[in-house]
This record gives C-alpha cells, sequence and structure tokens, in this order.
C-alpha cells in the first residue's frame, strides 16, 4: 500500500494545484473492524494528503470491485480468484469458521457431531454477497436448508443469539459470545474447512 500511495503513477501524491489523490479500497466482511479501524489512522498519519475509501465488501463483492477497477486494493479476499487477470497477492494467513447457535437453541442440548441431515432442520444465517457482476456465492448453505439473510455482524450476533439460525461465522467473531456462555459451538460430521486470505491488487 505504501509503495502505490508513493507513486506517481497512482495519483496519490498531492500536486502543485491543490489537487488530493485518493486511493479505493475494498474489505471483506471478515476482517475485524478494529482492525480497519487501526489501518484508517496508520494510513491518514503516513498520507495526510490522500483520501482514502473503504468500502465492505462480502464474499466476490471483493474480487467483483477488484476486477470492475472501482477499488485499486482489496484485504481479506479469498484466494479462490473468482476472475480472470494479473493479480498480485500478500498473504494474510487462515480463517477458522465456527458453527454456532445460541446456548438455548434445541440444537445446544444435543450431542455432535451433527449430521447435515440434522443441522438443515434450521435455517442458516447468510450475509448475502455484494457482487454486481460475478456469481454470488454463499459461505456456508446445506441443500434445501432455509436462508436468514442479515444485512451485517451486528444483525447476526442479534438473530443468533435470539436462536433463529445456525451460523457459520469467523472464528475470531464468535469467541466473546463463546466465552461468555451464550453462544456453544457444534461439533459437525462435515467439518468446514479455514478459508485462506490475502491482500490483493491488479497487476498492471
Amino acid at each position: 500500500m505504501s509503495k502505490k500511495c508513493r507513486s506517481p503513477a497512482s495519483q496519490c501524491q498531492q500536486i502543485a494545484n491543490g489537487w488530493r489523490g485518493q486511493l479505493a479500497i475494498a474489505v471483506d466482511n471478515i476482517v475485524r473492524p478494529e482492525r480497519t479501524r487501526q489501518m484508517i489512522v496508520d494510513f491518514y498519519r503516513h498520507f495526510d494528503d490522500v483520501e482514502l475509501l473503504v468500502f465492505q465488501e462480502v464474499f466476490n463483492g471483493v474480487w467483483d470491485a477488484l476486477s470492475d477497477g472501482r477499488v485499486e486494493l482489496a484485504i481479506g479476499a479469498t484466494r479462490a480468484i473468482p476472475v480472470g487477470g494479473r493479480y498480485a497477492f500478500r498473504d494474510m494467513g487462515m480463517l477458522s469458521w465456527s458453527c454456532v447457535v445460541a446456548s438455548h437453541h434445541p440444537l445446544a442440548l444435543m450431542d455432535g457431531p451433527f449430521s447435515d441431515d440434522t443441522l438443515r432442520n434450521w435455517p442458516s444465517l447468510v450475509r448475502e454477497d455484494t457482487s454486481r457482476t460475478l456469481p454470488k456465492r454463499i459461505t456456508w448453505l446445506l441443500d434445501n436448508q432455509k436462508r436468514l439473510v442479515v444485512p451485517d455482524w451486528e444483525s447476526s450476533a442479534t438473530c443468533i443469539s435470539a436462536g433463529l439460525c445456525i451460523g457459520m461465522v469467523p472464528t475470531h467473531f464468535a469467541k466473546p459470545w463463546l466465552n461468555e456462555g451464550k453462544w456453544v459451538a457444534l461439533e459437525l460430521e462435515n467439518p468446514f474447512p479455514d478459508s485462506a486470505c490475502c491482500l490483493t491488487w491488479q497487476q498492471k
């Protein structure tokens, strides 16, 4: 990011007529909000003559924004590239997932591991993919399982806590509720794999 902002080609430096450059980035919803806030603070400490535009995206929405040219950088993108083109990467590690329900949910009172046939009897929490042109994807949804669609993580937590659904959520998001005993992590017969995440941008 530093190199990109210091590059004249990216127009991120202030020029003589006072025009202020911009850098647009897409941040996947799985990135911790506090990390995003700290990134914004650190950015403006180093580049006070550049406007940082941050767009929150879900799943393929990150790649859609990058491939369409709406952003120059994507943070938290999956390493499974859904679009053609040349991209540079910086690894961000693996993201683990937890399948959770409220502590008073019927599944919380049952012994696992749970089969897909058992799980599909309850709605699955879904954050709608924000992609405009690429195929939309869903993190976790079983065949013939009802969707419970929510707009953000705050709504996700509210619906899970109300016992309305099963949630396949990032483990870092679930930890506070699990530690407080408000949620229970379910053991699955078919565990959900970790996801490889990265920071990426188009190579030109």
